[in-house]
């Protein structure tokens, strides 16, 4: 963190060169501290200074230090070849992959057993663990997908973008009068936007009350609005205790590395891939078997620009964008009959969902009862090569790591 001594000794190390020191982010984060700012160090100076910057961390007096003591042996062999991000927040190091060979237990393991619900695209296990194309040609699925239960999507700012978040709001907020509804925010300064209507308890990590606020919705304590902060994942809200899910914005991106990236090229498709998955997470948390049912709102300009501009909804998994492309038909017939749907038309479509329309019921089990699962998986062939360019790396075979990315 910019607050420990070592983040001054790594910025000091590549103060050095001028190439640096004429860089208007590297003076701006340097000078001014702006939190808006992240610098990817030229590669040519981290292996310049890699060796200084490496025995200033390895020393006695940081070895108990979680981010030496967890990190430093795993990424010590690769040291050389790693990207360093100086932001106003942190100085970050990273590896162009994970040498999983180096983790003991997991190169050791007689069975290892990989589980996903909702990856529409199988790159991680390649880039992150190190499998080969070849393990993922018979994967292990259900027949049908028809164990998902139903989710009715509405995507206000897409139906008509003069429609206001303030509007879209005020509409949740008469639903959570008779329905528990959750939004998912990406940080604690998007939970603002909400508090004029006060939420009935606004929950995150850093306050340690996600489990007792979801125990509070499952056994049917409270019927309100509850707002969950960068929590897409690892929870369950079934029948009740969610019959409305709220997507607020984009998520976050946390890495500075990644910061850099979409600053190089915001339609950077790995990234796109990364965040929409993240989203379909937090949109499976309103529905956890096949005879559960919730709506799913999606709000923010970022998001309907990504997922609909951008093609974002292609990286949907195919039981999510058969459930999208059945909400669509909704979206196309409301159309039909007025260009510019009002917020009160839009969420009108819920009475389908909410009030057990038997048409809704039949469309919805139909479709997903023809899902089919892919049994191969599904790999970005630039993942594939950069995950081998990265074991010759290891090798420190760098002419055909090279080549390979060629």
């Amino acid at each position: 963190e910019s607050n420990h001594a070592l983040y001054e000794k790594i910025v000091a190390f590549i103060s050095n060169y001028s190439e640096v020191n004429e860089s208007q982010n590297f003076c701006d984060i340097k000078d001014r501290k702006d939190p808006r700012y992240s610098y990817l160090v030229p590669f040519w100076v981290w292996q310049k200074e890699c060796r200084n910057i490496y025995e200033s961390i390895s020393v006695e007096v940081y070895k108990d230090e979680k981010f030496v003591l967890l990190n430093l042996p795993l990424m010590r062999d690769n040291w050389r070849t790693a990207n360093c991000v100086i932001s106003a927040r942190r100085a970050e190091i990273t590896l162009k992959g994970t040498p999983i060979n180096k983790i003991a237990s997991f190169e050791e393991a007689q069975r290892r057993i990989f589980m996903s619900a909702t990856l529409a695209d199988d790159s991680v296990f390649v880039s992150s663990i190190g499998l080969k194309e070849k393990d993922l040609s018979n994967i292990i699925t259900p027949e049908k997908a028809n164990d998902i239960g139903e989710r009715l999507i509405i995507f206000p700012k897409h139906l008509n973008p003069k429609i206001t978040d303030d509007e879209i709001k005020r509409e949740i907020y008469n639903i959570a009068k008779q329905h528990n509804v959750v939004v998912i925010v990406p940080s604690f300064d998007s939970v603002n936007f909400w508090n004029d209507i006060n939420p009935t308890q606004i929950l995150s990590s850093s306050e340690d009350n996600i489990q007792s606020g979801i125990d509070r919705l499952r056994k049917g304590e409270l019927v309100g609005l509850t707002i969950l902060v960068n929590k897409y994942d690892g929870i369950d809200l079934p029948d009740d205790a969610c019959r409305m899910l709220v997507i607020d914005g984009f998520p976050s991106i946390r890495s500075e590395y990644d910061l850099v990236i979409q600053g190089m090229n915001p339609n950077d498709n790995r990234l796109c891939r990364e965040q929409i998955q993240k989203i379909e997470q937090g949109m499976g948390r309103g529905v956890r078997s096949n005879n559960d049912y919730s709506s799913i709102v999606l709000m923010g300009e970022k998001l309907a620009d990504v997922i609909v501009n951008q093609h974002g909804k292609d990286f949907f998994s195919s039981a999510t964008l058969e459930q999208w492309n059945l909400s669509q038909q909704l979206w196309d017939q409301l159309m039909e009959k007025t260009l510019n749907p009002t917020i009160e038309d839009i969420f009108g479509l819920t009475k389908y969902i909410f009030k057990r329309d038997q048409e809704w019921i039949t469309a919805s089990k139909s479709i997903l009862s023809n899902v089919v699962y892919n049994k191969s998986g599904n790999v970005d062939s630039l993942v594939l090569a950069m995950r081998r360019a990265f074991e010759k790396e290891c090798l420190e075979n760098y002419e055909e790591s090279f080549s390979i990315i060629l």
